[in-house]
């Protein structure tokens, strides 16, 4: 593939944002109405019509590069709407979704908005409103090692109705116990805040974990919280630094595996590591959390999920079931964080060559399909992928990736 053929593509993206624009400023059934335009991530499907919280970050970082500054605000209002009205970010802008959040990436798309438009009085109401998701997360997501989970706060009847018409449907989870069911659903919706719904890495028991991004997006928040307040004039700068090194040492502590020299979820239950390697090891090297050696030894365990045409979310696990957020399948939003990562501890060569890869085997689909998708095969570069449900060909974080990686090669 040549330049030519990725620019192509770019501009192809950069023509179909409009298309994957909605407004529903009224509830509508079990829609969740909201003031401002937003983005969904499958202009050209039936499915996936929802407003997802952490595609949103994704999709943001394609627009603001392609100047779709207006549009990106537009969606970070949304988010924040979603706050005043409950409390914290719903998974998406619909009523079953209520009963559990995604990765928290909020203030760090307050900040990048802010600093396409450099909107104090915008960025004074929206660091207020944003406090206001930190203290769920403080409250509802804490666990006794000092470091944040995912759950959810879901009833005992969400729990069933969520095992009959997913677990069962995606997984072939076949118990007859009502009990079996709502601990199993507990720990799978879980799971599902975490946006990798679904994936061998937690063991079925993802309530017992602390997670590698959850932390690592928590850390840079309260890092940019810091940031944020200085800015505005506020006196509590050094309070969010004080946090933020608190969760660094923690996290250190907990997440750092010495035995396979990656970083690790940490089961604060059992108080074990995962069994499962994923590429989630290169969130801490993305907020800049790991020293220089630990991301030195991650950088070079590469090759547990490096492939021909790109990074597989995780090592190779065998598992009998089929799960989608596992081997060999490689998704955008991973991508993004191992290539940060990567570049960010001046790991220069291997950073350019992930992005490289990933604008290939996108290219390689798109001059094969016509479209983009959700995910691809790592291994041999095809959309002949593990799937719980039928793939849609998609816009969203696949596109947001793809500018990020473009203009990371040639732009730079």
């Amino acid at each position: 593939m040549t330049q030519k053929d990725y620019f192509e593509i770019f501009n192809y993206i950069r023509r179909q944002w409009q298309r994957s624009v909605r407004f529903t400023p009224k509830n509508q059934g079990t829609i969740i109405g909201m003031p401002y335009p937003y983005t969904v991530p499958c202009p050209d499907e039936d499915v996936m019509q929802n407003y997802f919280y952490w595609d949103t970050f994704f999709i943001n970082v394609g627009l603001l590069e392609q100047g779709q500054v207006s549009l990106a605000r537009d969606n970070v209002d949304n988010l924040l709407f979603m706050v005043q009205k409950y409390g914290f970010v719903p998974n998406g802008n619909q009523t079953y979704f209520l009963n559990r959040s995604q990765p928290p990436f909020l203030l760090l798309m307050i900040r990048e908005v802010f600093q396409h438009t450099q909107d104090r009085n915008w960025l004074r109401q929206s660091f207020k409103i944003w406090k206001i998701e930190y203290d769920f997360w403080m409250q509802h997501r804490m666990t006794p090692i000092g470091l944040n989970q995912h759950l959810n706060h879901a009833t005992d009847q969400e729990l069933i109705e969520f095992y009959e018409h997913e677990l069962k449907t995606r997984l072939g989870f076949s118990v007859s116990s009502t009990e079996k069911k709502i601990t199993i659903a507990h720990h799978h919706l879980a799971e599902a805040e975490t946006g990798w719904d679904f994936t061998p890495r937690f063991g079925k028991k993802c309530a017992n974990y602390v997670n590698l991004e959850l932390n690592a997006i928590l850390y840079l928040s309260e890092k940019t919280a810091g940031e944020v307040a200085e800015i505005l004039g506020h006196r509590d700068t050094s309070e969010w630094q004080k946090r933020a090194e608190k969760r660094r040492k923690l996290y250190l502590r907990y997440h750092w595996n010495e035995k396979e020299k990656i970083f690790s979820d940490y089961d604060f239950v059992n108080k074990r590591h995962s069994q499962i390697a994923s590429l989630a090891t290169f969130a801490p090297l993305w907020a800049e959390i790991a020293t220089h050696e630990q991301a030195k030894a991650v950088a070079g365990n590469l090759g547990k999920f490096e492939f021909d045409f790109g990074v597989a979310v995780c090592e190779n696990s065998e598992s009998k079931i089929i799960y989608q957020w596992d081997f060999p399948n490689g998704w955008p939003p991973i991508f993004y964080l191992t290539i940060a990562g990567l570049e960010k501890y001046n790991f220069h060569e291997e950073a350019r060559r992930i992005a490289e890869k990933y604008l290939a085997v996108v290219a390689k689909n798109f001059q094969e399909t016509n479209a983009l998708w959700e995910k691809y095969n790592v291994t041999d570069g095809s959309v002949n992928v593990k799937d719980e449900y039928k793939m849609p060909t998609m816009l969203g974080w696949t596109a947001g990736v793809f500018v990020f990686c473009y203009n990371f090669l040639f732009e730079n």
